[in-house]
């Protein structure tokens, strides 16, 4: 376990000596916010604030979007922050935290390949797309269903709804 060892050793004659080690084989931390672990990354919609809270000789931080992060910063702008750091005893610690507030975006087109607007009166059927990896579902005649890159042919309302892996 982490923490102080402490030693003496004593000769035949009474001499002593005593010693402390320090056994620290990680760097301590704390992360705080509503977050997913996904595929090692720490993902919010939200904020989170990463604190190294033992001294260190050296953090680099570094930000997808340009804003300059410390230790202790609380991220609420969108973006990937990295984040590497190494404590006195020379422990490592890497750590990816990714703020992403935009939701996918719902795409829809022919089967002919035209983008489909709201505004638009198809004859044939459609298919959907979204901007980034994401779960469709949509419902029709209140049947809920996922989406798996069919042709949607019949007539009536849908309801499509798409979640990334945050929610």
């Amino acid at each position: 376990a982490q923490g102080v060892y402490s030693f003496s050793a004593k000769d035949e004659v009474g001499n002593v000596e005593e010693f402390d080690v320090v056994y620290d084989n990680k760097v301590t931390y704390s992360l705080d916010g509503n977050y997913k672990l996904i595929d090692g990354e720490y993902r919010s919609r939200y904020s989170l604030r990463l604190t190294v809270s033992e001294e260190t000789q050296t953090i680099s931080e570094q930000s997808s979007n340009g804003n300059p992060v410390k230790n202790g910063d609380k991220l609420t702008v969108e973006g990937k922050y990295e984040y590497t750091v190494f404590d006195l005893y020379g422990n490592a610690l890497a750590l990816t935290l990714v703020i992403d507030k935009t939701a996918p975006q719902i795409e829809l087109y022919s089967e002919r390949g035209e983008y489909v607007t709201s505004s638009s009166v198809i004859n044939s059927g459609f298919l959907i797309q979204t901007s980034e990896s994401a779960t469709i579902t949509y419902t029709y005649k209140k049947v809920t269903l996922t989406y798996s890159g069919e042709l949607m042919s019949a007539e009536g309302k849908y309801e499509i709804i798409a979640s990334d892996v945050l929610g």
